[in-house]
């Protein structure tokens, strides 16, 4: 059975001060409890993972969906926080070090030998898995990433009017690259609760996408999308959810 066009989308972004782990242990626990739910992070930070241990749980997922994952990829935000420091990736390097594990990633996860380290034999990964769609999180900034690695753009908190304008750059991109212009899904993010309650970080959070098809006036709703919540407020179930004006 074909997968659905409805997806839960799981955040996994490195906050101000701290980041949250359970995006993989989120998703692995939707794939094995659903079978047409496509299934993806919005979005994976990149340079935390080394690549075989990046290939090692997209293969493990994607085993478990089926194939199902969308893999939203992002060089992670907040260069000057230190915590990119403890874990060993300088912020203003991290660029360059998600391209590059991209760059391995499908080959790693195909089952070819990939050398990691001149000293050390290839690496092999066993079984091998499909690569699940890419989608590349992030500005206009992010356009050559997009184009170098045959990914979609997956821009958020974008107004329509914008969003406009940077898909017609894209597209100018692509065409001086000559290479295919990618899709665009965009990302959201919605608060559930009441409206007199300011949100904060135990509010329900859920993230929310469409397909662009061309202009705001034609865009179709292709998914919509849950993060697991900061806290166990009963408040917080899909049926909450209320679509952005």
């Amino acid at each position: 059975m074909a997968p659905s066009t409805v997806m839960f989308w799981v955040i996994a972004s490195v906050l101000i001060s701290s980041i949250d782990m359970r995006d993989c242990r989120i998703i692995a626990a939707a794939a094995a409890a659903t079978e047409q739910l496509r299934i993806g992070f919005s979005v994976l930070v990149v340079p935390l993972r080394p690549a075989p241990w990046l290939a090692a749980q997209v293969a493990t997922l994607q085993h478990l969906s089926g194939n199902r994952l969308q893999l939203g990829v992002g060089s992670g935000g907040f260069p000057d926080n230190p915590f990119w420091h403890a874990v060993g990736v300088p912020g203003r390097d991290r660029g360059r070090v998600t391209d590059a594990i991209l760059d391995m990633l499908p080959r790693l996860l195909i089952g070819e030998p990939v050398e990691l380290n001149g000293s050390l034999p290839p690496l092999v990964q066993a079984p091998a898995a499909m690569m699940p769609p890419l989608l590349v999180g992030g500005t206009e900034h992010a356009f050559r990433r997009v184009l170098r690695h045959g990914a979609d753009w997956f821009p958020s908190l974008i107004s329509p009017a914008g969003l406009a304008r940077a898909v017609e750059r894209l597209r100018e991109t692509a065409v001086e690259r000559g290479v295919p212009m990618p899709g665009v899904t965009v990302g959201g993010h919605l608060i559930v609760g009441d409206d007199a309650t300011p949100a904060g970080p135990t509010m329900p959070s859920y993230a929310t996408s469409w397909k662009y098809t061309g202009s705001h006036r034609s865009r179709r709703r292709a998914s919509r999308c849950v993060h697991a919540p900061r806290t166990n407020s009963p408040r917080c179930s899909p049926n909450s959810m209320r679509r952005a004006p």
